[in-house]
């Protein structure tokens, strides 16, 4: 579907785990390709297509010795609903130049809430960049989007989701009896490596953890995995809480 583009060193060793968007609506897939500055010719590929598929995805490449470690970032490609690509950028559109992800923006997880686009991502990081004795962290971060290329960072979730390491949050797409709800995967504490649930008032939070939603399970001789929201490892379904 996608493979490392050698010309772009920063997505040259490895792309993975990406978040996905389908725009259907004529109207709404128009406005875009007007703020991608889209060509005729693909805008009559999306119209042909009957929609656009926006796909976030990670994105490795090149080692910085300043930072000791090669940082991931998000980059953008547009496709059809049939995963057939019509542009891909050649940047990334969420870069690893903020604090609180210098050392990579990984595991993106997007969900539409009116004319928005939340998408809740890991943000790696170290409080000393290039110092391979260093402790380093990963906690869940949340950026908002209209077009997919100009973002406002929000940081990391205020709440007491990032008391641990944690990551691979992704939020349900309308509120449930007035409150927003997160799943998340902490990495340590109580019940860690399983699916946890969180809750808000807002998107933006503050987020409060709510604890163990699904835990992990063998399968055959092989140990319980950990499983994250909408992991490879993790397929399940529920009707309440």
């Amino acid at each position: 579907m996608l493979e490392p583009n050698p010309q772009n060193a920063w997505e040259s060793r490895v792309v993975l785990n990406p978040a996905a968007v389908l725009i259907t609506e004529s109207e709404e897939w128009a406005w875009l390709a007007d703020r991608w500055a889209f060509s005729l010719e693909k805008r009559r590929r999306i119209e042909a297509a009957g929609g656009v598929v926006v796909l976030l995805y990670r994105a490795q490449g090149a080692f910085d010795p300043e930072r000791n470690h090669a940082p991931s970032r998000l980059g953008l490609a547009l496709m059809t609903p049939t995963l057939e690509l019509i542009h891909r950028f050649p940047y990334p559109v969420i870069d690893a130049a903020a604090d609180f992800h210098n050392l990579g923006v990984e595991d993106p997880r997007c969900t539409r809430v009116g004319n928005t686009f939340y998408l809740f991502y890991t943000g790696y990081y170290t409080e000393t960049p290039g110092d391979p004795e260093a402790e380093w962290a990963v906690q869940i971060c949340l950026a908002s989007t209209q077009d997919f290329l100009e973002w406002t960072l929000h940081g990391p979730l205020e709440g007491d989701l990032n008391r641990v390491d944690n990551k691979n949050a992704a939020l349900f797409p309308e509120p449930v009896d007035g409150r927003w709800m997160l799943l998340h995967r902490p990495m340590a504490g109580p019940d860690a490596m399983t699916i946890h649930l969180a809750e808000a008032e807002a998107v933006t939070g503050p987020w409060h953890t709510r604890g163990m939603l699904m835990p992990s399970y063998p399968t055959g001789s092989l140990p319980a995995p950990g499983s994250g929201p909408a992991d490879r490892r993790s397929h399940w379904a529920t009707d309440d809480f």
